[in-house]
């Protein structure tokens, strides 16, 4: 057995850029990425999801140019705006009118007479922005004959055998909220992986993947309880209908998609009152990550910017103590190099290697330090 015998992968937004998937199957409409999320944005998203218009319209946000992590901010800063009485949101609008909401929201959520129009605009905007990631990010495919990075790695690095059976147990974090990952570790209809976060037991012939800002398939349920859908694929509004026809005709307006931002504010963000099952949930999900790199053998790290606006997850990393590391990149210029490398090493202990070439140009050197 190799002195790494349990290593533990952490993947960043970085590995879905590099993965193979393109939005549509299509090689000229690259992943998203932080900075230029919405570029692929359906003209009609305005029409779609107008509470969250009004709220961009309120502060001047051009959605195609501003960041995904910028916009949850943004979310985050009109709610304790409103909270404040600092400012007012429809002050700011010319022309708006309640009824255009009614046709897009549950009615419950519009006719509370004891909530302001104000706030109301707010808690649907940050609704709209979780539905409008999902509806981006659902779009991943892996192109006609092409190739899927995440299945090299598992076979190049020797994790998973020609038969897709699991060769050398690893575990998983993951910052992403798209299924590219478990796509990849599907073979038919059999899972090599599970989520430990919601089984009592951990599983020792499947892989663990802990996915700490949720997933495109986990689902928030109308009875305050996070789970993962039926057939562990990306949830669809019509699954969700199915589950609740007792609520009402409507009801794939309580479709929520569970996933929360990654930004300094993601407990005041996501976890309000009355989400005390969320909150929990979320926090036994991270405890028991750290427990996984407490358990592991060794880090590689693929595709990360250790980012200062999630201090949760630098923190998480740190907290690996001195397990030796592999990061995985894409840097091309030098000082780029420089500069990234020493955001790392302030965030892990002991850094035994780069490769700067990217996800899918580094299985060899990935091979190689995981079987020294």
């Amino acid at each position: 057995m190799s002195k790494f015998d349990f290593p533990i992968f952490i993947f960043g937004n970085g590995a879905t850029i590099g993965s193979g998937y393109y939005l549509d199957g299509d090689r000229s409409k690259n992943p998203p990425t932080n900075q230029d999320f919405f570029r692929e944005l359906d003209p009609k998203w305005q029409y779609l999801m107008p509470a969250l218009g009004a709220v961009c319209d309120a502060l001047n946000i051009e959605i195609q140019r501003v960041s995904l992590e910028m916009l949850w901010n943004y979310i985050y800063i009109t709610r304790r705006y409103v909270e404040e009485n600092l400012t007012s949101i429809v002050s700011r609008l010319d022309g708006f009118d309640e009824i255009d909401l009614g046709g897009h929201y549950p009615i419950e959520e519009l006719s509370n007479p004891g909530v302001s129009l104000d706030e109301k605009l707010s808690r649907l905007a940050e609704r709209d922005l979780i539905h409008l990631v999902w509806s981006i990010l659902r779009r991943l495919k892996i192109p006609g004959n092409g190739m899927d990075n995440y299945e090299k790695l598992c076979k190049e690095t020797g994790l998973v055998n020609e038969k897709n059976e699991i060769k050398k147990k690893f575990g998983v974090i993951s910052f992403n909220y798209d299924i590219c990952l478990e796509e990849s570790l599907r073979n038919q209809d059999s899972l090599l992986y599970y989520y430990p976060n919601f089984e009592h037991k951990y599983k020792n012939d499947l892989i663990p993947i802990f996915k700490l800002h949720g997933s495109l398939n986990w689902k928030h349920g109308y009875d305050g309880h996070v789970r993962p859908t039926d057939s562990y694929e990306i949830m669809q509004e019509l699954e969700f209908v199915a589950k609740q026809p007792q609520l009402y005709p409507q009801a794939w307006k309580n479709f929520m998609p569970m996933i929360i931002p990654p930004t300094f504010f993601k407990e005041e963000l996501f976890f309000r009152s009355g989400q005390e099952r969320v909150r929990r949930h979320f926090n036994e999900l991270w405890r028991r990550a750290y427990q996984l790199l407490c358990q592991g053998s060794c880090l590689i790290v693929i595709g990360s910017s250790f980012p200062e606006a999630d201090p949760h997850a630098r923190w998480l990393l740190k907290a690996a103590g001195d397990k030796p590391s592999f990061i995985v990149n894409k840097c091309d210029e030098e000082k780029d190099k420089r500069k990234y490398e020493n955001i790392v090493t302030s965030c892990l202990n002991k850094v035994d290697g780069f490769c700067h070439n990217g996800f899918g140009e580094c299985f060899g050197e990935i091979k190689k330090f995981i079987n020294k």
